[in-house]
């Protein structure tokens, strides 16, 4: 038999008249990428639907923007070529 000693400490009341949230607009790599990985997902959906007549469960949700070229070191970097 395993015994746990386990302490809960409560929460702390949050002030939620402000709340902070992320903004990306249509250049951030994060969005472009979240745009391709669904056009991606429409379209594998449509081709899935055409050939199998059913849309089996998949998942493409990740994606790597990689572009541009960077020199890279410790402590800081310098861009070469923008993306």
């Amino acid at each position: 038999m395993i015994t746990l000693n386990l302490k809960i400490n409560p929460q702390k009341e949050v002030d939620s008249s402000v709340e902070i949230v992320e903004r990306k607009g249509l250049g951030h790599p994060d969005t472009i990428c979240d745009l391709v990985v669904d056009q991606l997902s429409i379209r594998l959906s449509q081709i899935y639907k055409k050939e199998f007549g059913a849309i089996p469960h998949f998942n493409i949700d990740k994606a790597l923007l990689a572009a541009g070229t960077a020199e890279n070191r410790f402590g800081g970097g310098k861009i070469i070529k923008p993306m």
